[in-house]
């Protein structure tokens, strides 16, 4: 939110931070796999979220020269009427995403999930004619057993063939997507606080967004880096052995727990 009154960039529009008293701006961060930022571009605050995205798709096609492109969002970001009418008709886009809760409920209600298939695994593979040429891959968390309908039951949807991503990895790939979310925690409230913006010019709103960026790369190698002296998983092949599914929480690798338990790295260096 935007607490000035002159910046032209300030807009009201659906407030994300529940402040809706005050107009706003809008911005798309890109990250790669690893939760690196890539670009961040700044738009009026009326726009809606899934615009934003499909901006940063044509940045990573045209500036970028990247033609094949998955995109990975939550419910908000690629909903459905955004994936048929601006993902479906341009070649070499795919996504991966997850259906929302009326929409699980209707594969319910229409017998294509059966519980019975969650006996012995916590995710199948099924089809739906509503979703034509897709995979969609049915999850069931215990841990997110909070709305007895649906009792614990998440799906993930995915144009991407079961050749180029296993169920595993379409799962996992969206579940990356906390770590995007931890950059804007980071740039938002965290350690950088892009909050407050005093400047009302449109290219120093973009300069200090922008600028907020690039501390956040910094700080996203600086972490790398320093992962020894951190309690950061230093081990994540590791860890992910040690996980009984992809659809579980991640665990922690032994190396992880020892800095835990002891405070010290293995040379004895205090862990911060």
């Amino acid at each position: 939110f935007y607490t000035g009154t002159r910046c032209t960039l300030a807009e009201f529009g659906h407030n994300r931070d529940g402040k809706n008293g005050y107009p706003q701006i809008v911005y798309g961060l890109l990250s790669s796999e690893e939760g690196c930022p890539v670009a961040v571009e700044v738009f009026p605050g009326s726009t809606g979220v899934p615009t934003t995205l499909s901006k940063q798709i044509e940045k990573i096609r045209r500036r970028f020269a990247i033609g094949r492109v998955i995109s990975v969002g939550d419910r908000g970001m690629i909903p459905a009427r955004h994936i048929d009418e601006q993902f479906r008709p341009v070649a070499g886009l795919d996504w991966v995403t997850a259906l929302r809760s009326a929409a699980i409920r209707k594969l319910l209600n229409q017998g294509r999930i059966e519980r019975s298939l969650f006996d012995e695994q916590d995710l199948v593979e099924i089809e739906a004619p509503d979703y034509p040429g897709e995979r969609l891959i049915v999850c069931r968390n215990p841990f997110l057993a909070a709305e007895a309908a649906l009792d614990g039951l998440y799906v993930i949807r995915t144009s991407v063939s079961a050749e180029r991503f296993s169920d595993e990895q379409a799962v996992r790939a969206y579940k990356d997507l906390s770590k995007v979310e931890q950059a804007f925690r980071c740039l938002k409230t965290v350690d950088l606080k892009i909050r407050p913006i005093y400047h009302y010019l449109e290219h120093r709103v973009r300069t200090h967004v922008f600028l907020c960026m690039l501390a956040y790369y910094v700080e996203w190698h600086m972490r790398e880096w320093l992962k020894p002296l951190l309690f950061a998983e230093e081990e994540p092949d590791a860890a992910e052995e040690l996980r009984a599914s992809v659809v579980t929480p991640a665990g922690r690798s032994a190396g992880a727990r020892a800095k835990e338990r002891s405070k010290r790295t293995a040379e004895g260096l205090a862990v911060r």
